[in-house]
């Protein structure tokens, strides 16, 4: 791997002997740079990131207690700056931060990080300079137009870095974005925008892969898109919210695949739609149907598991979905609502708008 010294010795060279440098063409509709993975083995991403010190599965908490907490100037939202920048990417407006205002708890791992990379108000010329460095680190992924964007993305199982910019060119007619923003520094109006998503999950405990060895099924999961094999289950990438009771999958077991269910003791609900999640019953404050009229949608119901987090404030975890019919997930609720001994709540129904 070539280091940012030796990178800027040969960038120097090229320009003292006036070598043009080869630039990646700009394509229409890029396709993402796939990088090798394996579920429970090697990931390109992860293994980058862990090689350079990038302290990407640190729960927000510990990012701040490191590197402090402050609002950022433009954006003005809470950041924990991390320095030095452990890619070394230089042209840095801000350092990379975790995407602290997109998590619920700060006891929790960001999914996020981002940062603004800009050396000249040519936005290409700031993507091609933050290009250059994600190559080196990881090898050229290709630079093309996806709808107002020019981007450039790696991919490498549940885990993404992508660059992107939005050329004045590109924009709507009288559309501005971020405005605020853009006002209190205008070089973020051409600056290349860096998005860092690592792809965390925490491994199972010992009790949770004793609970889910019995896994005893109760039903399909429904109204979601589901993972219908272990590869899939590994490569989903997890959301910003609700990363309560989520683990990473085993390697030896599908037969929970998009399914609710329990433990054997009936001590933990299991749900597998994109995600693993294991509730322990003595987290379940209540059960939660709720159902939908038709209206501007088709109406049906969202079944889920209300908890108390570690703030005080009660959460949810959605166990199952149905579109159409109102009363399609009534067994289940009542079902589950025994088997856990947990209250049922069904609020009054709700237009599907």
């Amino acid at each position: 791997m070539t280091s940012p010294e030796f990178s800027g010795v040969f960038r120097k060279l090229r320009e003292l002997f006036g070598v043009r440098e080869e630039r990646p063409p700009i394509v229409d509709r890029p396709t993402d740079l796939e990088l090798p993975w394996a579920p429970g083995a090697e990931n390109t991403i992860q293994d980058m990131l862990d090689s350079l010190g990038f302290p990407w599965r640190a729960s927000c908490q510990e990012l701040i207690d490191r590197f402090g907490l402050v609002r950022h100037p433009a954006y003005d939202w809470e950041q924990s700056p991390i320095m030095p920048c452990p890619l070394s990417l230089d042209g840095l407006l801000y350092p990379i931060s975790p995407q602290l205002s997109r998590i619920a708890l700060r006891d929790q791992v960001p999914q996020g990080f981002s940062g603004s990379i800009w050396i000249k108000t040519d936005p290409l010329a700031n993507l091609r300079h933050a290009h250059r460095r994600m190559a080196e680190l990881l090898s050229p992924a290709p630079i093309g137009v996806r709808n107002n964007t020019v981007s450039s993305i790696w991919r490498a199982g549940p885990a993404r870095i992508s660059l992107t910019v939005w050329p004045p060119k590109l924009q709507p007619s009288g559309w501005n974005r971020n405005i605020p923003a853009h006002e209190r520094d205008r070089r973020l109006k051409t600056a290349c925008s860096i998005y860092i998503e690592p792809g965390y999950r925490r491994p199972m405990t010992v009790q949770e892969r004793e609970w889910l060895r019995g896994f005893t099924p109760l039903d399909k999961v429904g109204g979601t898109a589901l993972a219908s094999t272990l590869r899939a289950l590994w490569a989903s990438a997890p959301g910003d919210n609700g990363q309560d009771f989520v683990c990473l999958p085993p390697l030896d077991q599908d037969n929970f695949l998009g399914q609710v269910g329990h433990s054997p003791d009936r001590k933990a609900l299991i749900v597998c739609s994109r995600q693993l999640h294991i509730i322990p019953a003595q987290c379940i404050v209540a059960l939660r149907l709720q159902k939908l009229r038709p209206a501007k949608g088709g109406g049906g119901a969202a079944l889920t598991a209300v908890f108390q987090a570690t703030d005080g404030m009660e959460r949810e975890v959605s166990i199952s979905g149905s579109h159409g019919d109102m009363d399609t997930l009534d067994d289940l609720a009542s079902h589950l609502s025994r088997i856990l001994n947990r209250p049922l709540r069904i609020p009054e129904p709700q237009y599907d708008c």
